[in-house]
Parts: structure tokens; sequence; C-alpha cells
């Protein structure tokens, strides 16, 4: 899972013409209670890896929804 995270921002950054190093001001998690423990521990790493100043993580509302889609990202791009 921390490789799909830092793959789908890669994607996102290279998409709006970002350099891999450029800064995020947000990424936001949302997964399933299960998980959040796993990204909780990783939250340094996803952080350094994906150059995001700030990791908000929640818990998916409805949880049969999160066998559909086991993560959801928001990326939030750092003001100039």
């Amino acid at each position: 899972m921390l490789l799909e995270i830092v793959r789908q921002v890669r994607r996102y950054k290279a998409e709006q013409g970002l350099s891999v190093g450029a800064t995020l001001e947000c990424i936001k998690l949302t997964t399933a209670t299960a998980t959040i423990s796993m990204l909780q521990a990783a939250q340094c790493d996803i952080q350094s890896a994906t150059r995001a100043q700030i990791l908000d993580l929640e818990v998916q509302p409805d949880e049969s929804a999160a066998s559909l889609e086991p993560l959801q990202i928001e990326i939030v791009l750092a003001k100039a």
C-alpha cells in the first residue's frame, strides 16, 4: 500500500508538470479502519517520500465502501 501511495503521488506530480521533489501542502488518505494503524506507523516515511508537509489520515465512514476502494488519496499543492 505504501508503494501505491508514492506511485499515485508521483503520477499526480508528473501530470501537473512538477518535479518529484516538489513540496505538497497536504495529502489526505482515506482508508478502512483496519489500515489506519499501518499508515500511522509509516507516517514519517510517507511524508518524506512524497514531500508532503501534512499527512491527514481519515477512516472511511462506510466500511462497506472500503472493500470497493481500499484507499482514497487527495493531494493539495503547496502555496507558492
